[in-house]
């Protein structure tokens, strides 16, 4: 129905964002965090560097064939298609360190609903690997991030319940954006 270069375009499309949207969840967490301003620039560019590796890979896939190709007007799999997933899951791995390492900064709340959240991208992956065939994983990191951010957003940690101000975390979350 459509000619092939379509079928390329979209499907690189899609596999470029299914590998920006765990690294944008990583560096969604450092910021909720306030850890993104303590990483050196040398340590954003090693984090950067699987999912240019990966990018490099989809882009070649219309030559290259590693990622994925089509036979005919069937879609087939590469023999590097797994590496995207194991980029992604290289990111969910550091997104669970940066979270275990930053328990601090982030209430009891939030870190646990950080890693139930988390939990569901991660066993959407492990269930698309064994059924290639279905299409979670994308929804399933959207929703968790969206979950996530609804639950650091929740503006009643920052209201003193008996006289409805600003309590103290306000004070001083606001104080720190103002002086940064």
């Amino acid at each position: 129905l459509f000619p092939i270069w379509v079928h390329y375009s979209i499907n690189i499309c899609f596999f470029i964002t299914f590998l920006f949207i765990p690294l944008i969840f990583l560096n969604c967490v450092l910021y909720l965090t306030n850890n993104d301003s303590r990483i050196t620039l040398k340590n954003k560019l090693l984090k950067a560097i699987p999912f240019s590796l990966g990018v490099i890979l989809i882009l070649s896939t219309p030559f290259s064939k590693l990622i994925f190709y089509f036979d005919g007007n069937t879609y087939k799999h590469g023999s590097l298609f797994f590496c995207l997933f194991l980029i992604a899951i290289l990111y969910v791995i550091d997104f669970f360190i940066q979270t275990i390492k930053n328990r601090k900064t982030i209430s009891h709340i939030q870190l646990f609903s950080i890693m139930i959240y988390s939990l569901v991208p991660v066993i959407a992956q492990i269930i698309q690997i064994f059924i290639p065939r279905l299409m979670i994983m994308g929804f399933c990191i959207s929703l968790a991030a969206l979950l996530i951010y609804i639950s650091f957003e929740n503006s009643s940690e920052y209201l003193d319940l008996e006289t409805g101000v600003f309590n103290r975390k306000a004070f001083i979350t606001l104080t720190r954006y103002n002086l940064d």
